[in-house]
């Protein structure tokens, strides 16, 4: 044991401590350059949550404790450098239960509602194919930048089908073009206009389904009644819609009423509306190639991410442009292989919090003479009825809400001051060992 012990003593010396904390000094400083330059989403990836980061990690830990081991700290006289060493592998415990315990999110609520929806900061691609009477739900997470390389790729099985997709491009703030191509698909070029005024322009090819506010459009195979269903009859466009559709021509100063559950032509230039969703087609090819462009942050456009998707089943590939970003629920998009329908969404989930926060009113104080915010504050009801609480709090700067191990920030708030965003971060765990950590070391 002894000769083991003299053998071993190399790898848990001073020497190979000093190399391990150097290689973490550098890591950690790369990693702010990247985070302050690429965002944190970049340092994430490419420093933070890289694999061999965590091997750095774990060979600290294995070196701490071999050092406690092989020099025998673990004795009176040596009590106050065993205790050292100790404060720094529970450090490291309380960084890993941060790593894979905890998780983060915003917390939307309206003034006089109450909510327990918390989004998620992290994103995720959440696949479900059906075939039949089987559906197969997949959800990963993930995390994209433009400055990394983005690897997905998801296979499973449906039934008697190997199902794969994986990620050939992602593009930030992007928006979808068409180029000709003789070798190309049909492609429509639309534009929407949801409830709320946004615009989305997004492309349709055949057997696609996109759903802007609620209203599904599908190109070319659907006869699912809830969609609005566009296809080419001898090269002109028709659809039909369940509900009625208004529609107005560029020239036209008057509104027309289109009879629900019949095809009527679909024209250029001419702005139809359908459950307080406004539509244009703008361009019809019949033989064109999508791609993705990069839409400058300083235009009026404010478009989602989005990433290239393949989708193979069998001898069967299509290929999808699906949007999302982080805070923001994803939206599916569809494709049909066959009898497979295979829908695609990328963005945050949603995470029910065991209990529920009311906001009774936002408040929020401006610099005199000026509307710059000084300070908001969010007075909320606390309700908890499995637990009996029901308690008022104001969170504001400063002031954070802590309860059942989340805890609550002043975040943000609406346009209109009818409503705010509480950042949420649930730790407690991970928050409590690193602070012993702390406690041991000092």
């Amino acid at each position: 044991m002894t000769n083991f012990l003299r053998f071993l003593k190399p790898f848990f010396s001073m020497l190979a401590t000093g190399l391990l904390l150097i290689v973490f000094a550098i890591s950690i400083g790369y990693a702010t350059f990247i985070e302050n330059d690429y965002g944190t989403t970049t340092a994430r990836i490419l420093i933070y949550n890289a694999w061999w980061f965590e091997v750095l990690l774990v060979l600290l830990a294995v070196n701490l404790v071999g050092s406690i081991i092989v020099n025998r700290l673990i004795s009176r006289k040596k009590w106050a450098i065993f205790l050292f060493h100790a404060a720094f592998l529970v450090i490291l415990a309380g960084a890993a239960i941060t790593r894979y315990a905890s998780f983060e999110g915003t917390l939307h609520i309206r003034e006089g509602e109450q909510s327990n929806q918390l989004i998620t900061e992290t994103t995720f691609v959440k696949i479900v194919a059906t075939q039949d009477d089987q559906t197969v739900v997949v959800s990963e997470e993930v995390k994209f930048s433009p400055y990394a390389a983005n690897h997905f790729r998801k296979t499973f099985t449906i039934g008697d089908q190997q199902v794969t997709v994986e990620n050939l491009q992602f593009v930030p703030s992007a928006a979808e073009t068409v180029v000709e191509d003789l070798s190309g698909e049909p492609i429509l070029a639309l534009l929407a206009v949801d409830r709320q005024g946004r615009r989305n322009d997004f492309l349709l090819r055949t057997g696609e389904n996109k759903w802007i506010d609620g209203i599904g459009f599908n190109f070319g195979t659907s006869a699912d009644s809830a969609l609005l269903s566009i296809r080419d009859v001898d090269g002109q466009l028709v659809f039909s819609c369940r509900d009625t559709v208004a529609l107005v021509g560029m020239g036209d100063s008057e509104m027309q009423f289109l009879t629900p559950g019949e095809e009527h032509p679909l024209r250029e230039k001419t702005v139809y509306q359908s459950g307080g969703v406004g539509f244009v087609l703008k361009q019809y090819f019949q033989k064109g190639r999508p791609q993705l462009i990069y839409v400058p942050s300083h235009s009026q456009a404010m478009p989602n991410d989005a990433f290239h998707a393949r989708l193979s089943a069998g001898n069967e590939t299509r290929d999808l442009f699906v949007y999302g970003k982080p805070g923001v629920i994803g939206q599916p998009t569809t494709a049909d292989l066959g009898d497979l329908s295979v829908q695609v969404s990328y963005g945050s989930e949603v995470h029910e919090l065991p209990f529920m926060l009311k906001l009774n009113d936002f408040q929020l104080e401006r610099y005199p003479g000026s509307n710059s915010p000084s300070s908001y504050a969010s007075e909320v009801t606390l309700i908890d009825q499995a637990h009996g609480v029901e308690k008022p709090y104001r969170i504001f700067m400063n002031n954070i809400l802590k309860y059942r191990g989340y805890r609550f920030f002043q975040s943000s708030f609406d346009q209109d001051e009818q409503g705010t965003v509480l950042a949420v971060n649930f730790d407690s765990a991970g928050t409590a060992v690193t602070y012993i950590g702390y406690l041991l070391l000092a």
